[in-house]
C-alpha cells in the first residue's frame, strides 16, 4: 500500500498493536480510506530475540484525525471488490 491508494477497513477491533497511534474504533468496517503515507518500523522483540518489522499506514479516520494503523487492518480496494464479486457468484 502506497500513498494515495484506496484501502478498505477489514479489522476495527479495539486491540492496539505496534505503532498504531489511536484506538481503532475510529474505523468503520468495509469503509474506504485514502492512504496518506506508509511507514516501516523496526523493533526488537525481546521474547523471540529478533528484530521485527511493523508496517503502518496513515489515513484520515472517522474522527477526521490523521492516524497511523497497522496495514493488516486494510486490504486494497480491488482485492475487496474481487472478494465481493466472488461472494455474489458463489451464492
Amino acid at each position: 500500500m502506497v500513498e494515495n491508494d484506496i484501502v478498505i477497513c477489514i479489522d476495527n477491533s479495539s486491540e492496539v498493536k505496534y505503532h498504531e497511534t489511536i484506538n481503532p474504533t475510529a474505523l468503520t468496517m468495509n469503509k474506504a480510506y485514502k492512504v496518506i503515507t506508509n511507514h516501516s518500523y523496526k523493533g526488537v522483540n525481546k521474547t523471540l530475540s529478533r528484530i521485527s518489522v511493523y508496517n503502518t499506514i496513515a489515513i484520515i479516520n472517522d474522527n477526521q484525525t490523521e492516524a497511523s494503523y497497522r496495514v493488516e487492518r486494510f486490504i486494497p480496494i480491488q482485492e475487496w471488490r474481487d472478494k465481493k464479486i466472488n461472494q455474489v457468484l458463489n451464492d
